[in-house]
């Protein structure tokens, strides 16, 4: 099988980051905002009833709730860094070789392989330094924009969109 693209990625605490913030996104800002219209409406009656403590109060616990959000992706990024780094002593590398018939994916680390057919991408999104290739709720495949030593970068998009007519491509225009 001679490979169209071959990536390598290596699981950086940056690129971790990148996956955690993107793979939560919609999960996040949901939260946030239920939460947001929930302390709003108690300050609201607050404020009518007078209890200015208790508005006060909820409104603090509502910023600092925005805040514990925004900082969550870190905690998690590097939870899973130093998880790896206990595991391998080193960040995890994978190469993931994309041919005419299937995805092979290896870890560096393990030295296992897994054999990915295009039809089990759900979803492909783009963030500024990785395409996520979603196969299911808890499996995703890592591609490194920048670090492919076989193939066109610029025409990754376009093979994927052939091999995997039935994936979700969330590209953010300009990227």
């Amino acid at each position: 099988m001679e490979p169209i693209f071959k990536n390598h990625c290596c699981y950086s605490k940056e690129i971790l980051l990148e996956l955690t913030k993107a793979s939560r996104k919609a999960l996040r800002i949901a939260l946030c905002a239920v939460v947001l219209l929930y302390c709003l409406i108690v300050a609201f009656f607050c404020f009518v009833f007078e209890s200015y403590g208790y508005a006060i109060i909820l409104l603090l616990l509502a910023i600092g709730f925005f805040i514990f959000c925004l900082y969550v992706p870190h905690l998690n990024a590097n939870k899973t860094y130093k998880r790896y780094l206990t595991l391998y002593h080193v960040p995890v590398e994978t190469e993931t070789v994309f041919s005419q018939a299937q995805i092979i994916g290896y870890n560096l680390q393990t030295g296992g392989q897994t054999h990915i057919d295009y039809h089990q991408i759900q979803k492909v999104t783009q963030t500024d330094h990785l395409y996520l290739l979603r196969l299911s709720q808890q499996l995703v495949l890592l591609i490194d924009k920048q670090d492919f030593s076989v193939g066109d970068p610029r025409e990754f998009l376009s093979f994927l969109k052939q091999k995997a007519p039935q994936a979700v491509f969330n590209i953010p225009k300009g990227k």
